[in-house]
């Protein structure tokens, strides 16, 4: 990490659906170069905080601060600009697109240049290891939907990477694998990542710091080692996969 550097703040969001309260008063900080692991059991409230971050949804109450720049009402589109990205847990695509397509139009913004944005897509499909940028998005196997969607964010050059259960459906040696692609893309593009999920062993061996949410509450930060420890995460997951 690049010390203390905060790159986002999340202060006091609650976030409500009619009588539903999604998220309750939750707050954070992010570190520049940071991988951060917000968890949860299904229902806690995670994705409903990546969408707040990324813009899709506005906050009831509280801010959202980026790189001291309060975006709480900052369109998702302009967030992008600034340098949110993030990826979703149904991958979104268009299935008759070839991926590299897939990966060249939110490039065109920029580039100005269907060529140019093809040529950058072909290497970033690469780097996620994407093997054929020319298969139909109606043929993909879901590892490749994963890598495309990743392949996607990484297209509009972040400083911030929110990955939404990045594992979801995953076999055992894909999430290997996705956890070698996820410390790549941190390290050598020198990318700060949020990563939402609820499978605790996935982000033992990569993240910094881990955030617990269990029914939109924050019940538990710090390192995972003690988090995993912690007798409220512990109570949150039984039944599930610690």
């Amino acid at each position: 990490m690049e010390g203390d550097e905060t790159i986002l703040e999340v202060i006091n969001i609650t976030k409500k659906f009619g009588g539903l309260t999604a998220l309750n008063n939750v707050s954070f900080d992010v570190r520049k170069g940071e991988i951060l692991a917000v968890i949860g059991p299904n229902g806690a409230g995670k994705t409903t905080l990546v969408n707040i971050i990324s813009g899709i949804l506005r906050p009831t109450a509280g801010r959202v601060v980026y790189k001291g720049i309060d975006i709480t009402n900052t369109r998702p589109n302009k967030r992008a600009k600034m340098g949110i990205a993030r990826t979703f847990q149904v991958p979104i695509y268009i299935k008759n697109l070839r991926a590299i397509d897939s990966v060249a139009i939110p490039l065109t913004w920029k580039l100005k240049d269907l060529d140019l944005a093809r040529k950058k897509a072909a290497d970033l499909l690469e780097r996620v290891g994407f093997d054929n940028p020319y298969k139909m998005g109606k043929d993909l196997t879901l590892t490749e939907e994963k890598r495309l969607e990743i392949a996607r964010a990484l297209a509009l050059e972040p400083e911030l990477l929110l990955l939404d259960e990045p594992a979801a459906g995953l076999r055992p040696n894909e999430i290997d694998e996705l956890e070698s692609l996820i410390l790549s893309i941190a390290k050598q593009r020198n990318i700060t990542i949020i990563l939402i999920e609820h499978i605790i062993k996935f982000v033992m061996k990569i993240c910094h710091r881990v955030i617990v949410l269990n029914f939109g509450n924050k019940i538990a930060e710090g390192s995972p080692e003690d988090v995993v420890a912690n007798p409220d995460v512990i109570t949150a997951y039984l039944g599930g996969i610690i």
